[in-house]
């Protein structure tokens, strides 16, 4: 369960293109100051243009993995997917070929990864199993962030 894969590397073009995206991503429940800051480091800062994501530039299954991933994280970045947000990723995630099947997949490793840094918590721990629930995971996941188990 990782985040991105190592090998992919996005073209300047593909970080734009992702800009758009993530950005469309954010409005779709109301602009955040947060969201918009984790979009302005996820890409090091790129212009995001007023014209749709280019994603002509996103066509390697490795760039579209990252590119998927990253807007799951963006609407992951107030603790849940809104039905909003989710509507975006879909639409991006069909216009490059991929299905629901690809996107429940790219959410459940990212919302697993976030909750990994609690792995080993303790204290609040149910408090942070409904942080887990909240995000959309099952209890399988949840515990396997946590506990490292499989």
């Amino acid at each position: 369960m990782e985040f991105a894969p190592p090998a992919a590397e996005l073209s300047e073009d593909a970080v734009a293109a992702l800009a758009i995206a993530m950005r469309d991503v954010a409005r779709a429940d109301g602009e955040h100051p947060r969201e918009m800051a984790l979009i302005a480091e996820l890409t090091g800062g790129a212009a995001i243009g007023d014209g749709p994501a280019d994603l002509g530039t996103v066509a390697r299954p490795s760039e579209q993995e990252v590119f998927l991933k990253s807007l799951v994280l963006v609407a992951l970045a107030d603790g849940e997917v809104t039905p909003g947000e989710g509507a975006v990723i879909q639409d991006y995630a069909s216009r490059l070929g991929l299905g629901s099947k690809e996107v429940a997949r790219c959410t459940t490793d990212v919302a697993s990864a976030m909750l990994a840094q609690f792995q080993g918590v303790k204290t609040f721990r149910e408090d942070v199993v409904a942080i887990g629930e909240r995000m959309g995971l099952d209890r399988f996941s949840i515990l396997h962030a946590l506990d490292g188990e499989a």
